[in-house]
């Protein structure tokens, strides 16, 4: 990852509906959601076709040696009813659903997959029609006349506060933003560093697939499949661009590891389906700084009952001045 969220914005927004803003307040945690049931039908799957592109010269080229040196090499691939290039193509197919498939995330798996993600959107950098103070129209179109709300948060702090919440509950996690299908610049300050880690494992279990030198674990395994998170996970298609949004993935544990302790899994009702969800930073402080009520009929009464209720905390209430009523 090229930077720390941090140092791209200094606050980042969490939009939800008047239910979900009383759900965090009240239990001073974020809800971070089954991959799955999130609003993206490509979710998780979009890498996998673009981690191909990198890994073809990759097993092309580690193939060629292997049919140039062995004698029977030539003699197997006639056999097999493929020629060089079809053998290249499967063997790359093989790999990248290989590394991408290896958390639960095929179709297939159902609810096998531990990861759990909960969004944000980066503040606007140009400020264009005052975004940070009245939110984003996209988003406030998306509850409609329900009304949205959204929470703006330190991201210095969160930052902090996940860094732990990985460490004492998962098997691992991401901060980052979003990385949309057309942003190439963008894919490569952010994932050429995990695309590099992923190379080389490939071409190190080629070679001991190869030469039938399998160790137990081949060097450099962690450090690949945590890139193939942190790359699968924030790779997304550019029809969400507006959203401009910063990802926290948690890779949720399910047995008990040294001292950390196995976080629940809790459900919630919508559209007729039971979403699983988990509890994020359940024994830290949310590092609010303000809440803006977004358009609605009753924007102003519902600012009313959250200057209320916030008394004393120091969260600032502001209300959206777009027009905006579904």
């Amino acid at each position: 990852m090229a930077d720390k969220v941090s140092d791209e914005y200094e606050y980042l927004y969490h939009y939800t509906d008047f239910k979900g803003l009383c759900g965090i307040l009240d239990d001073k945690c974020l809800w971070a959601t089954h991959f799955r049931f999130l609003n993206d039908e490509s979710e998780l799957q979009l890498f996998k076709e673009e981690l191909k592109k990198y890994l073809e010269p990759i097993v092309r080229e580690e193939y060629k040696k292997f049919i140039d040196q062995d004698p029977n090499a030539k003699t197997f691939l006639k056999n097999s009813n493929l020629n060089f290039d079809q053998m290249v193509q499967h063997e790359t197919n093989m790999y990248a659903k290989l590394l991408c498939n290896s958390y639960g995330t095929n179709k297939n798996d159902g609810m096998d997959s531990p990861i759990y993600i909960t969004s944000f959107s980066g503040e606007s950098k140009t400020n264009e029609t005052n975004q940070n103070e009245d939110g984003f129209l996209s988003m406030w179109r998306s509850y409609g006349r329900d009304g949205g709300f959204a929470i703006i948060l330190n991201t210095t702090e969160l930052e902090r506060s996940f860094k732990k919440e990985v460490h004492d509950f998962s098997q691992g996690g991401v901060l980052g933003r979003a990385v949309y299908s057309h942003q190439h610049e963008v894919f490569q300050q952010e994932f050429s560093e995990g695309i590099e880690h992923i190379k080389n494992y490939v071409r190190d279990m080629i070679k001991s697939g190869i030469y039938n030198n399998e160790p137990e674990e081949l060097p450099g395994t962690e450090d690949a499949f945590k890139a193939v998170i942190s790359c699968m996970s924030r790779f997304k298609h550019q029809g969400f661009v507006e959203e401009n949004e910063v990802r926290a993935v948690i890779l949720r544990h399910d047995t008990t590891e040294g001292e950390q302790e196995i976080k629940e899994i809790h459900f919630r009702e919508s559209d007729g389906y039971k979403i699983p969800y988990i509890k994020l930073f359940e024994d830290q402080r949310l590092p609010i700084a303000k809440i803006i009520v977004g358009p609605h009929k009753d924007k102003e009464k519902r600012a009313a009952f959250l200057i209320t209720k916030l008394k004393g905390t120091g969260i600032e209430v502001t209300v959206s001045d777009i027009p905006y009523i579904g």
